[in-house]
C-alpha cells in the first residue's frame, strides 16, 4: 500500500483502515501470514493487533508522513477460497490531520500511483484493487479388484472405484463409467451383477448399472 502526501506540510494522525473481512467474504477465509512491515525510517507505525477482521486499523494513530513524501506498508494474507475464487475487491481508507488540524481522507486506487490521472487530486481516483484466483482442478480415479471362488466354477469379483479430488475446488457433474461387457469380461466368459454399485460421500450410485447397456456407475441425474 503506497501513501503519498501531496501537501507541503506533514500529515499527522495518519490511520490506514483495511477491512479484509469485507474483501474475502464467506465461504472464503483468510489469515494474516505476514505481519505489516514498513521501510526503514518510515513514519508509518504498523498496529501490532491488525488482523483485517476484528482489528482493521493497519497503522497506529501516531503515524505521520512528511510533506511531499511517499511511504509504503506491506503485509501478506493467506486465503482459502473454499469454492469461491473471486473476484475479490479491496480498498483502503486513509485519514489524517493536516497542518491546520483539519481532517483529510482518501480511498485507495488500484496500482502504485495514488494520482494516475496526474491532475493533482488523488481523491478522484478510487478504483478498487481486484484479484481473482485460478482454481487448481486436479483429480484422479483408482480401481481395485478382488476375487473369491464361488459355486459352479464361478468367481465373485468385487471392484472398488475411488474418485480422488486433489485440487482446491469442488468437483461437480461427476461421471464414472465402467464398461464390463467385452472389455473387462470377454467372451466366452460371462457375468451377472450380483450386487449393484454402492456409493459413498456425496455421490449417488446408479441402480441401473449393468456394465453393458448402462455403464454409468454414478446416477447421471445428480
Amino acid at each position: 500500500i503506497v501513501v503519498q502526501n501531496y501537501e507541503a506540510a506533514t500529515l499527522t494522525s495518519l490511520v490506514l483502515t483495511e477491512n479484509l473481512a469485507a474483501t474475502f467474504p464467506l465461504p472464503s477465509t483468510f489469515t494474516l501470514s505476514g505481519a505489516p512491515s514498513v521501510p526503514s525510517g518510515s513514519g508509518l507505525l504498523p498496529d501490532p493487533s491488525f488482523d483485517g477482521s476484528l482489528q482493521t486499523q493497519l497503522t497506529g494513530s501516531n503515524s505521520s508522513i512528511g510533506g511531499g513524501q511517499k511511504d509504503s506498508i506491506s503485509f501478506t494474507v493467506k486465503v482459502s477460497a473454499n469454492g469461491f475464487f473471486g473476484p475479490f475487491s479491496n480498498t483502503v481508507l486513509a485519514t489524517a490531520l493536516n497542518s491546520s488540524n483539519i481532517a483529510v481522507n482518501d480511498v485507495s486506487t488500484d496500482g502504485i500511483n495514488p494520482d494516475p490521472d496526474a491532475d493533482g487530486n488523488p481523491r478522484n481516483n478510487s478504483i478498487p484493487t481486484v484479484i481473482s484466483f485460478t482454481p487448481d482442478v486436479f483429480f484422479g480415479i483408482t480401481k481395485q479388484g478382488t476375487s473369491q471362488p464361488a459355486d459352479n466354477n464361478t468367481y465373485d469379483l468385487t471392484y472398488t472405484i475411488t474418485v480422488h479430488n486433489r485440487g482446491n475446488d469442488t468437483l461437480r457433474n461427476i461421471v464414472v463409467k465402467d464398461s464390463l461387457f467385452n472389455n473387462t469380461i470377454k467372451t466366452p466368459a460371462s457375468y451377472t451383477i450380483k450386487s449393484g454399485p454402492a456409493a459413498g460421500g456425496l455421490l449417488t450410485a446408479n441402480s441401473g448399472f449393468n456394465g453393458r447397456t448402462d455403464v454409468n456407475l454414478i446416477d447421471p441425474s445428480q
